[in-house]
């Protein structure tokens, strides 16, 4: 029997509740993170949470690295259309902290080797 990983979502659960108490939300449950320097918000969902769940390490940076990110870079999703806006947000550390957003909407956060932090340095730095 793997106990383990419920420990681990139970974790991430009782931290995400944290966020809702202590930043802004919608009322579907929604977390609104805004970045001042960029005026802009960024909505953590309940299918971000469902995506960072699979690989939760470091997931408690989330906050810091959307409001506080040492680089944001931006890039169409599509360059013909110019519809969708992609942004890496990143907080380098010991350990690079990646957030990716699609229209400001958090679609993945994961932590990286500073290395592996170039990977997510395209487009244009904001």
């Amino acid at each position: 029997m793997e106990i383990k990983p419920a420990k681990a979502m139970h974790h991430l659960l009782r931290v995400v509740d944290d966020w809702r108490s202590e930043y802004h939300s919608k009322q579907n449950g929604d977390i609104v993170f805004q970045n001042k320097e960029l005026k802009s918000n960024i909505f953590f969902t309940s299918a971000s949470l469902h995506t960072i769940a699979k690989h939760s390490t470091g997931f408690e940076n989330i906050p810091l690295v959307l409001m506080k990110p040492d680089e944001v870079w931006m890039r169409w999703e599509d360059t013909t259309s110019q519809e969708v806006v992609l942004r890496n947000y990143i907080k380098f550390g010991k350990l690079s902290y990646v957030v990716q957003t699609r229209n400001g909407v958090v679609t993945d956060a994961f932590a990286v080797s500073n290395t592996a932090a170039n990977n997510f340095r395209k487009g244009v730095i904001a």
